[in-house]
């Protein structure tokens, strides 16, 4: 539970300790949705906030969270790590990469992406909604960076991306839609999209991912007069096989992702 206390003049006094509730000022709790930009987030940092001993008094609650953020920073000293909560705020960059993040989770609803059934759109909400900010703003850098590049070449280009501590991980493929009376459900590109999705989710497997790894596929088309559109493909658990075949032609365009060594082999 969460108490929020809207006064202009809060004393700094200390309410009694719950471990069921967490009491905070509105202007803290504003201050936290800024600094951790999803609901999922903050979620999890009140659950911390209440585990973690630290009681400030009301209207410093980021004394207690500078103190687990300085936690996730030494856990996130290991390659390929990123802290969860960031001790600082996001720079212009940063802001702007974690922008064109959340539009990508604002999309995922948008009628072109249909067909939708409530069983898929829940778990990709969940786990896009789920990525730390700083996770954000490093999907969200890679994004800008190849849609201008797509954008510029018109040649089709992708990029993959995870952060060590979370078993989740992203297939983005951008290309550029030159065909001016393409349909707003293209049935192919979706097909396009699971393959690669697919490949890379068995690639994980291969690489000892865990039983638990979810592999998000996200194909973005850039079209000059209707801007960017968004199909998904999500894989959870074991991945459906490829045909031999089709599994060469795959790698022979897209390369085997070693995850490992984090960057992709070329064929």
């Amino acid at each position: 539970m969460v108490v929020l206390i809207d006064h202009p003049n809060v004393p700094a006094v200390a309410l009694p300790f719950r471990t069921d509730a967490l009491y905070i000022t509105l202007d803290d709790w504003e201050s936290l949705h800024d600094q951790l930009r999803s609901t999922a987030a903050v979620i999890e940092y009140v659950q911390r906030a209440l585990g973690c001993g630290v009681h400030p008094p009301l209207g410093h609650e980021f004394d207690r969270y500078r103190k687990l953020a300085q936690v996730d920073a030494t856990y996130a000293a290991r390659p390929g790590s990123l802290p969860i909560l960031p001790l600082n705020r996001l720079s212009t960059d940063e802001a702007l990469a974690v922008a064109a993040f959340d539009d990508l989770v604002e999309r995922v609803a948008d009628a072109t992406n249909q067909p939708w059934d409530e069983h898929d759109y829940l778990h990709v909400v969940e786990m896009l909604d789920c990525q730390p900010v700083l996770m954000r703003a490093n999907i969200g850098a890679k994004m800008l960076n190849t849609f201008f590049s797509v954008r510029e070449s018109r040649r089709p280009h992708g990029f993959y991306a995870r952060d060590a501590q979370i078993n989740d991980r992203f297939a983005f493929f951008y290309d550029v839609e030159e065909q001016a009376d393409a349909p707003d459900y293209d049935e192919r590109h979706l097909v396009e999209i699971a393959a690669y999705g697919n490949l890379r989710h068995i690639q994980a497997w291969e690489s000892g991912s865990g039983e638990d790894t979810r592999t998000l596929a996200v194909g973005v088309r850039h079209n000059d007069d209707r801007g960017r559109r968004y199909v998904f493909a999500l894989f959870d658990g074991q991945p459906p096989k490829l045909h031999d075949e089709v599994r060469r032609s795959l790698e022979a365009d897209h390369g085997i992702y070693d995850e490992h060594r984090g960057r992709t082999i070329r064929r």
